[in-house]
């Protein structure tokens, strides 16, 4: 098989006429040059130099290796310099989900702070439900995903990588009847039309337990969104309730646009994770991704 130095001695030759001089334009011994030519001959099954007194020309079958080459090494020397620039972060494009708790909560922060070190540096960020994250994972098409594992706990072919508990805070607008309430039950929650996200499966049975005390049977939520500014909006133009990480409501709290409410009883609480496909090497942009959030967890 062809190799790359056959490559690079032939176009040394070419481009000095002498074996002496292409010998030590390579670094290697004479000797050594006239075997690797001789055994780039063999592969190709052609002779490639007509060697005459005084001058050596490249023959016809000659002229057509030596002109592709230029292009492979040329091609090779790219591959080079690409990957040497994916392994400094100094270029690359990352695919990233993430569940619209940690959007914002993790995300934002992490990726403003990558692309503020490394700004050759590309990212697309995809807001998707719990099963497309999965969808989208097993497909390929993101490379790793920032949402609550819990979704993803049964799922043999993903690793989770664990982040720190966060507490669910229920919010509604300022002027809401529940808004000045002390100690507010959960059954009296659903008594309100709910606004969320795809619920896990900890969230359905906290708000089914909620609506079985309630003697309620509507659907839960009534408005369903991956995204938290359109339900932080609704929320404030309705008596509709939604539920966050308190970072993902604290400047609308101390604004005054919206208000967290004094549910008692069990608390609701999510973890995220960042999930991505087992036995897959992950980029080096994606690397640095992971710590980026693991530290951002641990500062909220």
């Amino acid at each position: 098989m062809i190799e790359l130095r056959h490559l690079r001695h032939l176009l040394a030759l070419k481009e000095s006429g002498s074996f002496k001089r292409a010998a030590a334009a390579v670094h290697i011994s004479q000797p050594a040059l006239t075997k690797s030519i001789q055994q780039a001959e063999r592969i190709y099954g052609a002779r490639l130099f007509d060697r005459q007194r005084g001058s050596l020309n490249p023959t016809a079958f000659g002229r057509v290796v030596i002109e592709r080459a230029r292009r492979v090494l040329a091609e090779a020397e790219q591959i080079r310099t690409e990957l040497g620039l994916l392994r400094d972060l100094a270029v690359g494009q990352l695919i990233v989900g993430a569940g619209p708790l940690w959007a914002e909560a993790l995300l934002a922060t992490a990726l403003g702070r990558m692309i503020s070190r490394h700004p050759g540096l590309s990212f697309l960020v995809r807001a998707l439900s719990y099963h497309e994250c999965l969808q989208e994972l097993k497909s390929g098409t993101i490379e790793l995903a920032v949402a609550d594992p819990t979704a993803f706990a049964s799922t043999a072919d993903l690793e989770v990588i664990s982040l720190p508990t966060q507490p669910i805070v229920w919010f509604a607008r300022p002027d809401h009847p529940l808004a000045e309430r002390r100690r507010i039950r959960r059954a009296e929650l659903v008594e309100y039309p709910i606004v969320a996200p795809e619920l896990p499966a900890w969230g359905r049975k906290w708000l089914e337990a909620a609506q079985a005390e309630a003697r309620r049977s509507e659907s839960i939520p009534r408005i369903e969104c991956e995204s938290y500014a359109f339900l932080k909006k609704v929320v404030r133009s309705s008596n509709a309730l939604s539920a966050a990480t308190r970072y993902l409501v604290a400047d609308e709290f101390t604004q005054g646009r919206l208000v967290e409410l004094q549910v008692v009883g069990p608390k609701m609480k999510t973890r995220a994770g960042i999930i991505h496909r087992s036995g897959r090497t992950l980029s080096p942009a994606a690397k640095l991704l992971v710590s980026e959030v693991e530290e951002v967890a641990r500062s909220l």
